[in-house]
């Protein structure tokens, strides 16, 4: 069931016959799984990007401006008084992976495969845990 609250183009509610076309998701959260099960109910072929990479130099930007706008968002809810201060702070994981393009587990992950030769005391050793 879709929340048609919002503006939200009618056509898409209903499933189109004849529909032909490639549609890219990126993102399978459940937004983007639903979103990608009712263009694939429309007809369309549609491809769902799910790694943590961000990809090329074209996506960090679009990247770096939604986490500034998502800053900016929860900030003025802070100021209202909705959000507690310490919220805004969730976000500062996502400033790693939009300068690198990985996660800090994809990079240690690589790492525990590349120059730490899977040995748990190089790990400890290399992270201080």
């Amino acid at each position: 069931m879709f929340d048609t609250s919002f503006a939200f183009p009618r056509s898409l509610l209903h499933p189109v016959s004849g529909a032909r076309g490639r549609v890219a998701v990126v993102g399978a959260g459940v937004a983007g799984l639903v979103c990608a099960y009712e263009l694939q109910r429309r007809g369309l072929d549609v491809v769902v990007y799910v790694s943590a990479r961000l990809g090329g130099d074209p996506v960090r930007p679009l990247a770096a401006e939604l986490l500034r706008l998502a800053r900016a968002g929860l900030s003025a809810r802070v100021a209202a008084g909705v959000e507690p201060p310490h919220v805004p702070a969730y976000l500062d994981p996502l400033d790693d992976l939009v300068e690198t393009g990985s996660t800090f587990a994809d990079r240690c992950l690589r790492r525990w495969h590349g120059d730490l030769h899977r040995d748990p005391a190089r790990y400890v050793a290399a992270y201080r845990v």
